[in-house]
């Protein structure tokens, strides 16, 4: 079986031969591994799912409709890469830089956005970005997400429609077990400091109603 891939750049130049890869997943990581620069790499739909790119170089990169699925882009360098119609949920892009990049109808639902930079990316169309987050609150991180197009309040593994949470919130007996009395306010609290943040943001939502 022959192996070997090149990856290629938009201008036509080579970014990496991987010699010993037999899918473009592994070429990916072998040239993040070695710390390649993979600069307007031509990337289109590849299945990058579960790859491990931490740090890669991939600014200015083709990643239309390529499926980086609880892919780590850990730090990784995206600036100006076209990510536009991408699966990144799950993704960790904890540090990443994603300055410019498109990611218009892109799906970032479980990805780790934590200190990723997202100055000037094209987000529109895009779900699960997290917009927002307070906390800890009781120990928990509350975040506002838009998710298919509409609004979802996240804490730990719990993921709500703001009617959801609201209700949730309100009725002890749904609460984690050994909750002080006053957690429910103190979420709500939380709830309604991330709605107030919504309303400045009418150009990225479609319809907030505290």
């Amino acid at each position: 079986m022959t192996t070997g891939i090149t990856i290629y750049r938009r201008d036509g130049t080579v970014a990496f031969v991987a010699d010993e890869a037999t899918t473009m997943r592994e070429a990916v990581e072998q040239a993040a591994k070695s710390r390649a620069n993979l600069y307007g790499a031509i990337l289109y739909g590849a299945d990058l799912s579960y790859a491990a790119l931490s740090g890669a170089a991939l600014y200015g990169a083709d990643l239309y409709g390529a499926d980086l699925y609880d892919a780590d882009l850990y730090d990784a360098d995206l600036y100006d890469a076209d990510l536009t119609g991408a699966n990144l949920t799950g993704a960790n892009l904890i540090g990443a830089n994603l300055t410019g990049a498109n990611l218009t109808g892109a799906n970032l639902t479980g990805a780790n956005l934590t200190g990723t930079n997202l100055t000037g990316a094209n987000l529109t169309g895009a779900v699960g970005v997290h917009y927002a987050t307070i906390g800890p609150v009781d120990g928990w991180m509350v975040a506002l997400t838009l998710t298919d197009d509409s609004l979802k309040i996240s804490a730990g593994c719990r993921y709500f429609t703001l009617p959801e949470a609201r209700e949730h919130w309100s009725d002890s007996s749904r609460w984690t077990k050994g909750a002080a009395p006053e957690h429910g306010a103190r979420m709500l609290a939380a709830v309604d400091a991330l709605m107030a943040l919504a309303v400045d943001w009418p150009e990225k939502l479609p319809e907030v109603t505290p």
